[in-house]
């Protein structure tokens, strides 16, 4: 694998973009917990994106992922039936 600096810069500009996003979405959240959250939600989109683009996975189940991770984060996770 080679770096290839348009993609680096075009990920960098992305990833700064969902960060912001996500911290402004946790306003009302303590910093340092807001913080691993966002930190949490770009390591998860970077392994799922990373896994559709080696066709590993569909970006359906990337979706169906993303938005559990959404409900986890901003719900409470379910009980065990």
């Amino acid at each position: 694998v080679r770096p290839d600096p348009a993609v680096g810069e075009v990920y960098a500009t992305f990833a700064s973009r969902f960060g912001d996003a996500l911290r402004d979405a946790l306003e009302d959240t303590a910093a340092d917990d807001a913080e691993a959250i966002a930190l949490m939600t770009s390591a998860l989109l970077g392994a799922l994106l990373g896994a559709w683009s080696l066709g590993r996975t569909p970006i359906t189940r990337v979706y169906e992922q993303l938005d559990r991770a959404v409900d986890l984060v901003f719900d409470q996770p379910r009980t065990r039936s």
